[in-house]
C-alpha cells in the first residue's frame, strides 16, 4: 500500500493543506488561533478554550487573538503546533 505524502503549508494568511500530486489543497483556513478571554463564558462549548482558523470569527469578542506566523516566519511555535488538530479534522 503506497501513502500519499501530505503537504502543509503555513502562510501568514491562511494555511493550505493537501495530498501530493492533487491539483489544489484539500483545505483552505485562517492562520489564526484565538484563546479565550474567560473560562466558561461560552455555553455549550465545555473545555474548549482555543479556536482554530474560522471558528475564531464567531466568538472573536470573547477571544485574545493570536497569529502564529508573521510575514511568513513562524513567530511561536507552540501556537503553530495548536493548529495542528484543524488539519486533521
Amino acid at each position: 500500500m503506497e501513502k500519499t505524502p501530505l503537504v502543509c503549508d503555513y502562510g501568514s494568511g491562511f494555511s493550505k493543506v493537501g495530498f501530493s500530486g492533487t491539483q489544489a489543497p484539500q483545505a483552505v483556513f485562517p492562520t489564526i488561533l484565538g484563546k479565550m478571554k474567560h473560562t466558561n463564558v461560552l455555553e455549550g462549548l465545555g473545555e474548549q478554550d482555543w479556536f482554530i482558523g474560522a471558528e475564531t470569527q464567531t466568538n472573536r469578542t470573547e477571544l485574545n487573538m493570536y497569529y502564529p506566523i508573521s510575514r511568513g516566519a513562524i513567530t511561536n511555535w507552540d501556537n503553530v503546533e495548536k493548529k495542528e488538530p484543524a488539519v486533521w479534522d
